[in-house]
């Protein structure tokens, strides 16, 4: 079943309106989340739909039946890391992320690396997540093989190892 020119028209044009919604949608969140901690910029890239041919024959025109969007691509380029005053404002400097596990027991990844000391001195982020790590001795060698919750020496240094679950992206 062919298509007839005025649909083709309309149905190429349509596509070209909702490639620019998801480019504008993908471009807002970027300048929405300019200042959030970790934040990773996106970028839309597009594909063309199959063409089909006009006149049937071999050297015949091609007209392309509009584009779609293909992917959107996370920019994981090194940011720039600014100094605070919180010794617990963490940076990234190159690849990894966080693991941080939420009240329910789910384990998240994140580049953020705003955290803080909760009330019994568990190292949480904005949210309340645990901070997880490696338990390490006095002298920085690791001395566990699983992630623990990260805890402050002197408020109450108990060590619980995680039950083993997959991370999910955050």
């Amino acid at each position: 079943m062919s298509m007839s020119p005025t649909f083709l028209a309309f149905h190429t044009a349509s596509r070209a309106l909702a490639a620019s919604q998801a480019n504008i949608d993908v471009t807002g969140n970027n300048i929405a989340n300019v200042g959030t901690a970790g934040f990773k910029s996106s970028r839309a890239t597009f594909s063309d739909l199959i063409s089909s041919s006009l006149g049937g024959g071999s050297g015949s025109d091609q007209i392309g039946l509009g584009v779609f969007l293909n992917d959107v691509q996370t920019n994981f380029s090194q940011g720039s890391m600014t100094t605070t005053d919180n010794t617990f404002d963490l940076a990234i400097d190159g690849n990894g992320f966080y693991l941080v596990r939420n009240t329910s027991g789910a384990n998240f990844y994140s580049r953020a690396g705003q955290f803080k000391v909760d009330s019994v001195g568990q190292v949480v982020d904005s949210s309340g997540a645990l901070l997880q790590g490696y338990q390490a001795d006095t002298n920085g060698n690791i001395t566990t093989r699983c992630f623990a919750q990260t805890e402050v020496p002197g408020a109450n240094t108990r060590v619980v190892a995680p039950s083993p679950r997959s991370g999910t992206a955050r």
